[in-house]
C-alpha cells in the first residue's frame, strides 16, 4: 500500500482531476435524465410539430356529429348558458379570451366547473386581436398569455385554437405548430348572433334545422339572444325534432374525439 506522504503534488493533482471527472460524469447523467424526461413529457407536442402544418377544421369528421361552439367569453351570461346545457345533457366548446368582455380570472370558478363537466375550453387569443396584422412574436405572446392563464386556472394548456374574426395566415399556423397545438377550429355554420342586425331567436332556431350533420356552429356566449335560444336548440337536438331525417347525434357534443375522430388527449 502506498504511503500518502509519497504521493506528492503531482499525485494530488491527478486524484483531484479524477474526482472532478467522476463528478462531472455523474452530473452529466443527471442532466441527460432531465432532458430525456422533458422530451418524454413533450412527445405529443414534438410529434405535432414534426407532423407538418396544424390541421384546420371547418366541420366535424365523425358521422352523426354536431358541435355547438361559443366564442368571446367568459362573460356574465355564462351561468345561464351552462345551466341550459346541463338541462339537456349537452356538451359545448368554449373558445375564450383572457381580456375581452371581462377578465378571465374573474370567471375562474365558471371555467373550472365547465371543464369538470366535460366541456372543451380552448384558446381564442388573450385580447381578441386581428392576428393577420401581427408578427410571429406578437401572435406567440397572445397565445402564451392564454396558456399561462389556463394553466393557473385549470392546470392544463389548450390544444385547440380559434382565431378571432376567423382570420389566420401561414404565420399563425407556424406559431400554433411550434407551440404544439393540435388543430385550428373554424366553423361551417354561423348563427349570425354577432351581426349588427342579428336574426331573431325563431330564425336562428329555424336555421339550425337546415344545418347538415358534422356541422360546427359558431355562437357567442356574450349575446343574450344566443343564450336564450340555446335551450330550444339543445332540446330539439336531444329529441330529434330539429334534425328529423338527418343522422345527427342525440345531443350536441364538444369538439373532441367524437367530433374530429382524433387519437390524442384534449390536454397536455
Amino acid at each position: 500500500m502506498s504511503n500518502p506522504k509519497m504521493i506528492g503534488s503531482r499525485g494530488l493533482r491527478l486524484i483531484t482531476f479524477i474526482t472532478t471527472l467522476v463528478l462531472l460524469l455523474n452530473n452529466e447523467q443527471v442532466i441527460g435524465a432531465t432532458i430525456n424526461h422533458e422530451q418524454s413529457l413533450d412527445k405529443r407536442g414534438l410529434h405535432a410539430r414534426a407532423g407538418g402544418a396544424v390541421p384546420v377544421y371547418t366541420t366535424c369528421t365523425a358521422p352523426g356529429s354536431f358541435a355547438l361552439t361559443f366564442d368571446d367569453g367568459p362573460y356574465d351570461l355564462g351561468s345561464k348558458l351552462d345551466a341550459t346545457l346541463d338541462a339537456s345533457n349537452s356538451k359545448a366548446s368554449f373558445f375564450i379570451n383572457g381580456n375581452n368582455y371581462g377578465c378571465i380570472y374573474d370567471y375562474a370558478d365558471t371555467l373550472v366547473e365547465r371543464f369538470n363537466k366535460g366541456h372543451l375550453i380552448a384558446s381564442h387569443t388573450w385580447s381578441h386581436v386581428h392576428l393577420n396584422q401581427g408578427t410571429y412574436q406578437q401572435i406567440s405572446h397572445q397565445l402564451d398569455l392564454m396558456e399561462k392563464a389556463m394553466v393557473k386556472i385549470l392546470g392544463v394548456k389548450p390544444l385547440y385554437f380559434r382565431p378571432p374574426y376567423g382570420e389566420y395566415n401561414d404565420v399563425v399556423l407556424q406559431v400554433l405548430r411550434d407551440r404544439g397545438y393540435k388543430g385550428l377550429i373554424m366553423w361551417s355554420q354561423d348563427s349570425g348572433d354577432s351581426l349588427a342586425s342579428p336574426p331573431s331567436s325563431s330564425e336562428i332556431v329555424q336555421s339550425y334545422g337546415s344545418y347538415p350533420e358534422k356541422s360546427i356552429v359558431l355562437n357567442h356566449e356574450t349575446k343574450s339572444l344566443t343564450v336564450n335560444e340555446v335551450s330550444v336548440v339543445s332540446d330539439s337536438l336531444k329529441h330529434g325534432s330539429l334534425v328529423q331525417k338527418k343522422k345527427i347525434d342525440s345531443k350536441s357534443i364538444s369538439i373532441d374525439a367524437r367530433c374530429l375522430v382524433l387519437n390524442f388527449d384534449l390536454i397536455i
